[in-house]
């Protein structure tokens, strides 16, 4: 038969000892961590709202079907490393690039966008 029957701890019953009193975090400080841990990074928050690792590439894409012809955007491969947009594909003029490169870099997450493919002058754009 088991003789620890009944024995259990309470958060509250340890908090009255002084001893016990700095190991347990406050409310608000657990309040604090579920929050950081409940949060996505902006680069990893897909279409819905909810987790995606290729997240930020995918609104990028929508954006940039928004925006220009769907044949244009349909040649192009869009990707993320991180925080970067990588924009491959077929050859779009000078003015092309630079708007897609604005549009990218207006989408939440984004911190640089890189071109491989498309215009020689513009092969990186920060």
């Amino acid at each position: 038969m088991n003789n620890f029957h009944g024995l259990g701890f309470h958060k509250a019953n340890l908090l009255r000892s002084s001893e016990h009193r700095q190991t347990w975090p406050s409310d608000m400080e657990l309040a604090v961590a579920q929050g950081l841990l409940s949060q996505i990074p902006p680069e990893r928050v897909g279409l819905n709202g909810e987790y995606d690792h290729s997240g930020l590439a995918k609104r990028v894409q929508l954006a940039l079907q928004q925006k220009f012809d769907a044949t244009i955007v349909a040649q192009l491969e869009i990707a993320q490393r991180g925080k970067v947009v990588i924009i491959s594909g077929k050859s779009l003029d000078d003015l092309q690039v630079r708007q897609m490169t604005k549009i990218a870099l207006e989408i939440d997450g984004a911190d640089f966008v890189e071109i491989f493919g498309t215009a020689p002058a513009l092969q990186q754009v920060a």
